[in-house]
C-alpha cells in the first residue's frame, strides 16, 4: 500500500508548526461547526482554570497573530536612566474577546530558554498599560496568560517549564492527539498534522529501546547515537522521582538528579545528570555529574566525571545567584595540580568510605568479572578541565542480561549516589574547598 503524502514529513520545523496551531484556533472564525467546536474546545482549554481579572464566560471573539515582536521599555529603579527593555517575539499571539492574551511558545525538539515565557509575560504587561495596537485593531488587555506547546520529547529543562509554572498551561505530544483525535476526519491537513505526531510517538517508542541497532545501515545502537535513548537509561538508573524530591540546588533550577543533554565535536550525543558542586576559594567552581556516552569501541557507558569551569559570582534579580563563567585555564600549572590532587582525593573517597558491593570494586571487577566497572586509578586532567573517577562500561554481556541486572544498578547506584552526596554536603565540600 502506497504511503500517505503528508506535507508534514518535510514541515518539521517551528514555524511550520507555528503556522498550523494559528489555523487550528482560526476555524473559531469560520462556519465549520466541528471544526469551530476543536477551536472552542483548544482555547478553553488554554484559559481552565487559570486566575483571570476579567472572567471569560464565554468566547465570542478570537484573533490570532502569528510572530508578534514588540520592545517593551520602562524605569526599573529611582533614577530615570534606569531602562529595563524586553524584546517580545511571541510564537504565535491569539487575542480572546479583546481582553485576555494567551502567548503561545511552539517549540518541536529545542527547550525553553532565556525564561522566555516569563519575560514575554512581563513585557506584554508593559505593553498592555496602554491600549495596544496591532495591525488596524487595538485591544485593551486585562489578562495575559502563557502556554507551552511542544511535540518533541520533555527533557528536564522542559518540565521545569511545569513544575516552575514558567507556563500557565503545558502540552506534549500526547495533550495534543488528545485534543485533535476526534477531529482527524474533518479537514485532510489536521489529518496529516496528527498522523505525523502519532509517528513522531512510534519513533520515540522504538528510539527508546536504548540497546537495539538504531539501524542495520549504521549498525549503532540508540543509546550511542540518540539523545532520548541516553535519557530513558539514564532515568531507567536514576528515576525522576529522585530529581523531584531532591534538595534545591546553589543556582535556580539546578538540582542534583537534573539531567541535560548536549552534543561532543564528533556530533555525537551526551547526556549528563547533576550530583553535586561547589566552589574553591578564589571562586572557581567544580562540579561532579554522571554522564552517559560512549568509548572508543562505541560502548556505551556511564561514568562519575569531575569538571571545573570557574565562575565568579554576580546577583541576578531573577534567578538569585549564578555563575559568571569564565575559562578553564588549563595552561595554569596550579590549576591543572589543584584539579588533579581534588580528582585523587575524590577518588580515594569512592574507594574508602562509598564502596557498595556489587557497586565499586578495589579489583576493579563488575559483577559479570568482565571489568565492567573501572575506577580511575591513573588521573589526568584534559584540556577542559574534566576528569572522569569511575565508570560502567555496558557492553554486550551487561546488555544481554539489563532485565536482570536494571533493578540491581538501579538500587545500588541509587544508594551510591545518595550516599555520595550525604558525604558531599557533610564533609568532602569543606575539605576541598581550601585544596591546593
Amino acid at each position: 500500500m502506497q504511503k500517505r503524502n503528508n506535507i508534514f514529513k518535510f514541515a518539521t520545523g517551528e514555524l511550520s508548526q507555528d503556522a498550523m496551531i494559528c489555523w487550528l484556533i482560526d476555524w473559531f472564525n469560520y462556519d465549520n461547526p466541528r471544526l469551530k467546536e476543536m477551536s472552542r474546545n483548544i482555547l478553553s482549554n488554554f484559559i481552565a482554570d487559570v486566575p483571570l481579572h476579567n472572567e471569560i464566560k464565554d468566547i465570542v471573539q478570537v484573533d490570532v497573530h502569528k510572530q508578534f515582536s514588540r520592545k517593551a521599555s520602562f524605569s526599573e529603579g529611582e533614577r530615570d536612566d534606569e531602562i529595563k527593555e524586553i524584546k517580545v517575539k511571541v510564537d504565535v499571539l491569539v487575542i480572546l474577546n479583546n481582553t485576555c492574551a494567551v502567548i503561545i511558545e511552539d517549540k518541536t525538539y529545542t527547550g525553553e530558554h532565556d525564561q522566555q515565557l516569563q519575560r514575554y509575560k512581563e513585557g506584554l504587561k508593559k505593553l498592555s498599560e496602554k491600549p495596544l495596537l496591532i495591525g488596524e485593531k487595538e485591544y485593551e488587555l486585562a489578562d495575559v496568560i502563557t502556554v507551552f506547546w511542544k511535540t518533541g520529547f520533555h527533557y528536564d529543562v522542559d518540565r521545569l517549564v511545569e513544575i516552575n509554572r514558567k507556563a500557565d498551561k503545558v502540552y506534549d505530544t500526547e495533550h495534543i492527539l488528545q485534543m485533535l483525535d476526534e477531529y482527524k476526519k474533518e479537514e485532510p491537513l489536521l489529518e496529516d498534522y496528527i498522523l505525523q505526531l502519532g509517528e513522531l510517538k512510534s519513533w520515540y517508542d522504538e528510539h527508546g529501546r536504548y540497546w537495539n541497532i538504531d539501524s542495520p545501515k549504521n549498525g549503532k545502537l540508540n543509546v550511542v547515537n540518540h539523545h532520548y535513548a541516553q535519557v530513558k537509561l539514564m532515568r531507567d538508573i536514576f528515576p525522576e522521582e529522585k530529581w523531584l524530591n531532591g534538595e534545591k540546588g546553589p543556582f535556580k533550577d539546578n538540582r542534583s538528579f537534573f539531567v541535560k543533554i548536549g552534543t561532543n565535536q564528533s556530533g555525537y550525543p551526551w547526556t549528563e545528570m547533576n550530583v553535586c558542586d561547589g566552589a574553591y576559594e578564589d571562586g572557581y567552581r567544580y562540579y561532579i555529574f554522571w554522564r552517559i556516552d560512549h568509548d572508543t569501541k562505541m560502548r556505551p557507558y556511564l561514568r562519575l566525571n569531575f569538571w571545573e569551569g570557574g565562575g565568579e559570582y554576580y546577583l541576578d534579580k531573577e534567578s538569585g545567584i549564578k555563575p559568571k563563567w569564565k575559562k578553564y585555564d588549563n595552561y595554569a600549572s596550579d590549576k591543572k595540580t589543584r584539579h588533579k590532587n581534588v580528582a585523587t582525593y575524590l577518588v580515594e573517597r569512592i574507594v574508602d568510605t562509598l564502596r557498595i558491593d556489587n557497586v565499586v570494586y578495589s579489583a576493579n571487577e563488575a559483577p559479570t568479572g568482565d571489568r565492567s566497572i573501572l575506577l580511575n586509578s591513573n588521573i589526568e586532567t584534559n584540556s577542559r578541565g574534566e576528569t572522569p573517577l569511575f565508570q560502567i562500561i555496558f557492553d554486550e554481556k551487561v546488555r544481554e542480561n539489563w532485565g536482570e541486572l536494571m533493578d540491581l544498578y538501579r538500587e545500588r547506584m541509587c544508594l551510591f549516589t545518595d550516599r555520595f552526596i550525604e558525604l558531599f554536603n557533610s564533609t568532602i565540600k569543606e575539605e576541598i574547598k581550601n585544596k591546593k
